[in-house]
C-alpha cells in the first residue's frame, strides 16, 4: 500500500485502460488537407507518432508504419501544387511536457514533446532505437512533407486553431492497429507511444486529450473495471515522470484482472508483456550468466520500470506447481541492488510449489 515511483510499469495501467475502452484493431488518420489560402496545405495530426519519414523502401522502426512519403504522393496525385505547409496540432491540448520530465531525456533518446503530428514518434534517426528526440516535432513534420512536396521549408508554420471542417482531403494514412501499437509499445517501452495511446482513451471517454485529461481517462476506465486506482498519483501515462506514484497493490491488481475470468477484454495484456528471457525489456533478464539465472525464462512475463535508482516489475509466472501467478514488485532508492532483489523474488515465485 505503500506509494511509490513506478516507472514505466505504469504502462501496464495505460494498456489495459486502451484494451477496455477502445477497438483492438483501431488506427489513428493522419490527413492533408487544403487550406482556405490557395497554394496552401494543412498537415493534420491525428496523433499517430509513428508516421515515418523514412524513405520509400527503407525500413521504418515502427512495423507497418505509415509514411510521410504516401501523403506526399497522394498530394500531388490530388493536383495541387502547394507553396507553403501549415501543420495543424489542435487535437492534443495543453502543455506539450510534462511534470517531472527531465529535458535532457530528449537528447537521451527517450522522450519527445507530445503533439499531434510527429515522425517517428519524434526519432532524428527513423529506424534506430537509441536516436536522440527533437524538441519540435510537429515542425519537423512539416518540413520533411514540405522538402518531400518541394516547398520551401521556411514556408511552414504550425498552428493550434481548429482546423476547418469542411476543408477538401487531399491525402490521408492510417497507423497499424491498436493491439500491435501496444504490443510494441509494451515491449520496448515506448513512452512516447504511451503518451499518444492514452490521449486516444481519453478522447473515447471525452475528456482533454492533454497529459491530465489522458491520466484521467486512464484511471477512470479502470475504475469501471472494478480496479481501485483511488490512491494513483500520476502526471503522464508513461511513468517517466518523477512524480508519479502507483501503489504494488494497485499493479498487481490490473494484472490479476487480465489473468481472472471478469474482463475478458483485458486478457490480450498478459500476452503484450515481455517474456522473460525472450524479448523486449526482458530479453536480457533471467538469462544464464544473470544474478537470477535462467530458471524462469519463458514462464515468466512482465513490465519492467526502470529510472535512476528505481526499479520495478509487475506480470505472471507460472510456478512448478502449474499455478499462475501475478505479482508487482517496486522498489525505489536501491539502484541495481533492487533489481537484483526483484528478480531474485522473480525465481523465488516460479520455483514455488507449495499447495495453499
Amino acid at each position: 500500500d505503500v506509494l511509490l515511483q513506478p516507472a514505466s510499469t505504469n504502462k501496464t495501467l495505460t494498456s489495459a485502460a486502451a484494451l477496455l475502452a477502445l477497438d483492438r484493431n483501431a488506427r489513428v488518420t493522419t490527413r492533408v488537407v487544403a487550406a482556405t489560402e490557395p497554394v496552401v496545405v494543412v498537415l493534420v495530426g491525428g496523433g499517430d507518432p509513428t508516421l515515418s519519414g523514412a524513405a520509400p523502401g527503407q525500413d521504418t522502426w515502427y512495423h507497418g508504419a505509415p509514411r510521410l512519403s504516401d501523403l506526399a504522393d497522394q498530394v500531388r496525385r490530388s493536383g495541387v501544387t502547394p507553396t507553403a505547409i501549415q501543420v495543424n496540432t489542435s487535437l492534443f491540448t495543453g502543455p506539450i511536457f510534462a511534470p517531472g520530465w527531465d529535458p535532457a531525456d530528449i537528447e537521451g533518446g527517450d522522450i519527445s514533446p507530445i503533439e499531434s503530428v510527429m515522425l517517428d514518434a519524434g526519432r532524428i534517426q527513423p529506424a534506430t532505437d537509441e536516436s536522440r528526440r527533437s524538441a519540435t516535432p510537429a515542425l519537423d513534420a512539416g518540413r520533411a512533407l514540405a522538402t518531400a512536396l518541394g516547398v520551401d521549408p521556411a514556408h511552414v508554420t504550425v498552428t493550434n486553431q481548429p482546423v476547418d471542417s469542411g476543408a477538401r482531403q487531399l491525402a490521408a494514412v492510417q497507423s497499424a492497429p491498436l493491439i500491435d501499437r501496444l504490443n510494441e509499445m509494451m515491449n520496448v517501452s515506448d513512452n512516447v507511444m504511451a503518451e499518444c495511446i492514452a490521449r486516444e482513451v481519453a478522447k473515447s471517454m471525452q475528456r482533454p486529450l492533454s497529459f491530465t485529461g489522458a491520466v484521467d481517462a486512464v484511471l477512470n476506465r479502470l475504475g469501471t473495471a472494478h480496479i481501485d486506482t483511488s490512491n494513483a498519483i500520476l502526471r503522464d501515462s508513461s511513468g517517466l515522470s518523477v512524480d508519479d506514484r502507483l501503489t504494488a497493490k494497485t499493479l498487481d491488481a490490473v494484472v490479476q484482472a487480465a489473468a481472472g475470468p471478469g474482463e475478458p477484454k483485458l486478457r490480450p495484456l498478459l500476452d503484450l508483456l515481455p517474456i522473460a528471457g525472450g524479448s523486449g525489456t526482458l530479453s536480457d533478464r533471467f538469462i544464464d550468466g544473470t544474478p537470477a539465472g535462467s530458471g524462469p525464462a519463458g514462464w515468466l512475463r512482465a513490465k519492467t520500470g526502470s529510472l535512476t535508482a528505481i526499479n520495478a516489475l509487475a506480470g505472471v509466472v507460472t510456478d512448478r506447481s502449474g499455478r499462475v501467478l501475478t505479482f508487482a514488485l517496486i522498489s525505489n532508492d536501491a539502484g541495481m541492488s533492487g533489481r537484483t532483489a526483484i528478480d531474485a523474488l522473480g525465481v523465488a515465485l516460479w520455483s514455488c510449489g507449495c499447495v495453499t
